[in-house]
């Protein structure tokens, strides 16, 4: 497969020229180098990005010490990781970019964050609010349907987040079909599942179904060994189901 940014190290110095002028390349590191370092690109648009790389003019005379001991800073930090960008691969490049474009779609917001103890609380989850939930996410704010509609094209084939979502629903659907689970589940099943197959769990999530097993229990209840406590049969096979995984 084609490097879609080829790195070349004679380039790396044209960020005063406009876009077009600009190899895919620099243009990437630029994005990268912009969502990493905010504050710094802050101080670059303030005073001229001319004075934020190393191989452009000095910095004016007539500038306060703490304007330029800013610059001196800012001119370090931003140099420093530059040139490890254009160290990278191609492919490694077109990764991190991937990794920053995310930070700034929908589904990263904190406000989208799924309520682990009121999930947790459901009789039973379906497939894909079980795949939302693992990735620490509302279901009725971050699903597929929901991403197809607010995500371009390029965010849907590209997106990290996007691909691992796709990826854990593609194996939980196939574990549909293939009778091993059922369509919904219960949230303890679902994540017995999940941490079979290696996916990780939030530990919140995996506090809040926890808890909300053992006050399942009738008040006195216990799990004996000899099979003859008094606990529903389905919530027994769930807390037994249960006590595997945290084992």
């Amino acid at each position: 497969m084609k490097d879609e940014y080829p790195v070349d190290l004679t380039h790396g110095r044209n960020n005063h020229l406009p876009a077009e002028k600009r190899s895919p390349t620099e243009m990437a590191v630029e994005y990268i180098l912009s969502q990493r370092h905010d504050a710094v690109y802050a101080i670059a648009d303030r005073y001229g990005f001319s004075y934020i790389f190393n191989d452009y003019p000095a910095i004016p005379a007539g500038i306060s010490d703490s304007k330029r001991n800013n610059m001196l800073a800012a001119r370090e930090v931003i140099t420093r990781d530059r040139e490890a960008l254009f160290g990278l691969s191609g492919a490694e490049l077109l990764k991190i970019k991937c990794h920053e474009e995310d930070k700034g779609q929908f589904f990263s917001s904190p406000l989208l964050d799924a309520a682990a103890v009121y999930w947790a609380r459901m009789s039973y989850w379906t497939i894909e609010e079980g795949v939302s939930l693992l990735l620490g996410k509302n279901p009725r704010k971050v699903s597929w349907e929901i991403m197809r509609e607010k995500l371009d094209q390029y965010s849907l084939e590209n997106s990290p987040f996007v691909k691992l979502y796709t990826s854990i629903l593609h194996r939980a659907n196939k574990a549909v079909k293939s009778g091993i689970i059922g369509e919904s589940l219960h949230p303890s099943s679902f994540l017995v599942w999940a941490d079979g197959h290696g996916l990780g769990i939030p530990e919140n999530l995996k506090a809040a179904v926890s808890h909300q097993l053992v006050s399942m229990l009738e008040p006195g209840a216990a799990l004996s060994e000899s099979g003859d406590s008094p606990i529903d049969p389905t919530i027994r096979a769930l807390l037994e189901e249960w006590c595997a995984l945290a084992t």
